[in-house]
């Protein structure tokens, strides 16, 4: 009877996305996939002592096609034209690490902003491509600062890159051990990750979540990864440290979104 039981469950929950998924490609859910939101966002911080410093941040390109590849390179494009000073790409850039996956990749991030530092994490997909070193490799002769458990000082503000939690790489180590006079932001492609952040951390920028990606009106999320069951888009002010979860770039599975667009999250920081 329990086994019945789940089987329904699990056929009503299947059935629902796939009513949902069919709705949204025959309506909207490709228009939704492709039409990246700007979101500006003032994030009022304890403490910090800088004036209106400005943070793009990205996630999720997962770029495996042709189509993944086009709205990455259109998120860096709304990126720059913000003019921050960094750009942060929270993981994920891609879900294969084939040859050719590798080139739509690079591709992919041809249109980093020049004059701008960029900074980035793995993420858990990244580590399941089948050979996240050509992965790292690619992203870092791109331009990108990989940071994996290790913290950087980038102008003004010091950078703790965080790696991927789901596959055991991540420490809070590097964040905890950091004792200079810069404000430190943690970049950890897990939101939920905040839980083990160290109390010297301003802000925690993560994506991984896709903010759902398949919703239901008014943007609530039929299902959530691990690692962003807590957490899942926005800001938390109210978490463990303040943390700020985009609800990314690209789409894992098929390539639609439905009721939760796509997002470029242009933050300014400054004191609460």
């Amino acid at each position: 009877m329990a086994d019945g039981g789940l089987s329904r469950r699990a056929f009503l929950k299947g059935a629902a996305v796939g009513v949902l998924g069919g709705i949204a490609t025959v309506g909207f859910g490709r228009q939704v996939a492709d039409e990246l939101e700007v979101e500006r966002v003032v994030l009022r911080l304890p403490g910090w002592p800088l004036p209106d410093y400005r943070v793009a941040l990205l996630a999720d390109f997962h770029a495996i096609d042709e189509a993944r590849v086009r709205r990455a390179i259109s998120a860096l494009r709304l990126a720059a034209e913000s003019r921050p000073d960094l750009l942060v790409i929270a993981g994920d850039f891609t879900s294969r690490a084939t040859p050719w996956a590798l080139e739509l990749l690079r591709r992919s991030l041809e249109g980093l902003p020049r004059g701008v530092p960029c900074v980035g994490v793995m993420g858990n997909h990244d580590y399941a491509s089948g050979d996240p070193r050509a992965v790292a490799e690619t992203v870092a002769a791109a331009g990108v600062l990989l940071l994996r458990n290790e913290v950087a000082e980038i102008g003004p503000v010091a950078v703790a890159g965080v790696d991927d939690m789901l596959y055991g790489r991540g420490d809070w180590a590097c964040a905890a051990a950091y004792s200079g006079s810069r404000p430190l932001l943690a970049v950890v492609h897990e939101p939920d990750a905040v839980g083990g952040a160290p109390t010297n951390v301003a802000l925690q920028l993560s994506g991984h979540s896709h903010g759902g990606q398949i919703c239901l009106p008014f943007g609530h999320p039929l299902r959530l990864p691990p690692g962003a069951r807590r957490f899942w888009r926005g800001f938390h002010p109210e978490a463990t440290r303040p943390l700020y979860v985009t609800r990314g770039v690209g789409t894992t599975g098929l390539d639609l979104r439905l009721w939760c667009p796509p997002e470029v999250s242009i933050l300014t920081l400054v004191a609460e």
